[in-house]
């Protein structure tokens, strides 16, 4: 199962899904391209529900997520756990076209999950009270939260403004203590 899964293209999965699902008559030379063009934009975007029961099984995929974990340097032991990954999902009745897609999902979910994060500490930093502090509106993010929290970090930034003004002030500073070390002798 989990074998043929990834092997279907992405078409032969939306033929299979469009046979399965219609139930409406369109006229035989135009039923595969309208099936196609509905299926794909069923199958594109994920709801709130779908995302959770996505996390229940990410979670348990430890491998796949935590960076810590022994089998995460594990080349064939990663693909084969988001094969793992994928079956179940389809098991629950999550759309999954391909692995790559699922990988795009799982990135997707980690760069919003960043945002979010971002937007939170911005928001500290704002000198916000507890009550002003940014809440994230996602029905998902305290279930990402409970395991993604210590793998997943923002990435600091520096800018671009700062650093020519910071050589500047070091060269200068340099240069003037080159220049009183010298009239001291």
């Amino acid at each position: 199962m989990i074998y043929e899964q990834a092997c279907r293209t992405p078409w032969q999965h939306v033929l299979a899904h469009c046979r399965a699902s219609v139930k409406f008559r369109v006229p035989p030379p135009f039923a595969y391209l309208f099936c196609i063009a509905v299926s794909l934009k069923m199958v594109s975007k994920w709801s709130s529900e779908d995302v959770v029961k996505f996390l229940d099984v990410y979670e348990e995929s430890e491998g796949l997520w935590n960076i810590r974990h022994s089998d995460y340097k594990n080349k064939i032991k990663r693909d084969s756990a988001m094969l793992k990954l994928m079956d179940e999902l389809l098991k629950r009745n999550v759309p999954v076209e391909s692995v790559e897609v699922l990988r795009k999902k799982i990135k997707s979910i980690k760069n919003v999950y960043r945002q979010e994060l971002k937007k939170i500490e911005k928001s500290k930093k704002n000198g916000a009270g507890a009550d002003d502090v940014y809440q994230p509106k996602l029905a998902w993010f305290k279930r990402a939260d409970i395991f993604l929290k210590n793998v997943v970090s923002s990435r600091t930034t520096i800018s671009n403004l700062v650093l020519p003004l910071l050589y500047y002030i070091i060269s200068h500073t340099f240069i003037i203590f080159i220049y009183m070390s010298i009239e001291s002798y």
